[in-house]
């Protein structure tokens, strides 16, 4: 039976969205190259009437769609990008397949590399470039350029023209720049440069990338002042790589070398090559050492432009900064798109503490309980607030479910003590 009894759909695609490098051509995952370790994955269509078979001809993931169409019975729009699967096409006649990998060019200023396959040729765009014939060299190890010149040019005439870069800035509308956010994009903030030379080749950085990598790795594993020295390396070496400031810092906040970890942060907004992520915990520890205004400033931009995680974090230093109706606002605003934000409850139950609103603090932990039960910092508000509303029998089994998801939390543990006392 299929999905329970329950009668079959007309079509069934099967695909993945892009494949791992695993340390081919010396990438770990994925993101930096469009080799075919990443760009070739499963296609599987089931479900198109008579005949089967597999299929040599390149095929694009923007063929799904007219394919989805022509299966239902319904006309593509004119002008929409692709071509249906559903008959059989020979390899001579199939479409160029353009493809791009940016990651490394928003987040770390590398080159952008685009590039298109037409037939079984594949050339990429770089500054060092390259050109392959995937039927007789599948592991793209023999670069062509030098010797096929000529049909390097005429695949480079097939980029579109869209994908010039830098490209124009279009129109984003609120909702489109969330949608993107949410699939993980728009988290870049690399300075935008016109051009690019062979210094800035993803080729020439893959190794970088993967001593940032391994910082992360030393760091996860304790081993402080090893990931601090690797990343120190890398910066080194390459002063604008946004990640390397990303794993410096981090591993700096954990040595408790806080100014040192602002100042590393600083660099890279000055560099422009601070990610989102980087700049909200930029805010969060200028507002622990008390340079609120500054936060503040550097929070709202990116709240404003809908990121969730700097909304809330900007209420947090709302608060921190005394200004717990602005930050009220800034919370339930979050609220008002998503009412069951488990860390916006917890963040307005923090609030409710400081402002001695014990019922209002134990609701809003409840609350943000019921989205995510492992929330240390919501145990240890509930605890707490359980205990000054008098209600002291229960308060322990919450501040001690703090202590058992987050160990390390000394409020918890201090709480703890207090009310075992």
């Amino acid at each position: 039976p299929f999905l329970d009894g329950a009668e079959p759909p007309t079509l069934v695609v099967l695909t993945s969205d892009h494949g791992e490098a695993l340390g081919e051509h010396g990438e770990a995952t994925h993101g930096l190259f469009a080799y075919e370790e990443t760009l070739q994955v499963p296609l599987v269509i089931w479900g198109l009437g008579p005949g089967s078979g597999l299929e040599t001809a390149t095929a694009r993931h923007v063929d799904l769609l007219p394919t989805v169409l022509e299966a239902a019975g319904l006309d593509a729009p004119a002008g929409l990008p692709g071509r249906s699967l559903a008959g059989p096409v020979a390899p001579s006649d199939a479409a160029p397949a353009y493809f791009e990998a940016l990651m490394a060019t928003l987040s770390r200023g590398w080159a952008p590399l685009r590039g298109v396959i037409e037939g079984r040729t594949k050339f990429i765009s770089l500054p060092i470039p390259e050109l392959y014939d995937l039927e007789s060299d599948p592991a793209e190890s023999d670069n062509l350029f030098d010797a096929r010149r000529d049909r390097a040019r005429a695949l480079a005439r097939l980029l579109p023209d869209e994908s010039v870069w830098p490209p124009r800035q279009g129109e984003v509308t609120g909702e489109e720049r969330a949608a993107l956010r949410s699939l993980g994009y728009l988290s870049g903030r690399a300075r935008s440069k016109s051009s690019f030379g062979v210094e800035d080749d993803p080729k020439n950085l893959v190794e970088l990338d993967n001593r940032v990598h391994r910082a992360v790795e030393l760091y996860q594993q304790g081993r402080l002042d090893e990931a601090l020295a690797v990343a120190r390396g890398v910066l080194g070496r390459r002063p604008d790589m946004g990640s390397a400031y990303s794993a410096l810092s981090q591993v700096l906040l954990e040595r408790g070398e806080t100014e040192e970890a602002i100042a590393a942060m600083e660099r890279a907004v000055e560099l422009e090559v601070a990610s989102e992520t980087l700049v909200r915990q930029l805010g969060l520890s200028l507002s622990q050492v008390g340079r609120f205004d500054e936060a503040i400033a550097l929070l709202e931009p990116q709240a404003a432009g809908g990121d969730r995680d700097s909304q809330n974090a900007l209420g947090v230093v709302l608060s921190e900064a005394g200004r717990h109706a602005e930050a009220r606002v800034a919370l339930e605003r979050l609220l008002d798109a998503e009412p069951d934000d488990p860390v916006a409850h917890e963040n307005l139950a923090l609030i409710a503490l400081r402002l001695g609103e014990w019922s209002e603090a134990r609701d809003r932990a409840r609350r943000a309980l019921a989205g995510n039960p492992e929330l240390a910092l919501s145990w240890n508000y509930l605890g707490t607030a359980l205990y000054n509303l008098g209600l002291r029998p229960e308060a322990p089994d919450a501040l001690q479910s703090a202590v058992s998801y987050d160990p390390q939390n000394w409020d918890a543990l201090y709480n703890v003590a207090a009310v075992a006392m």
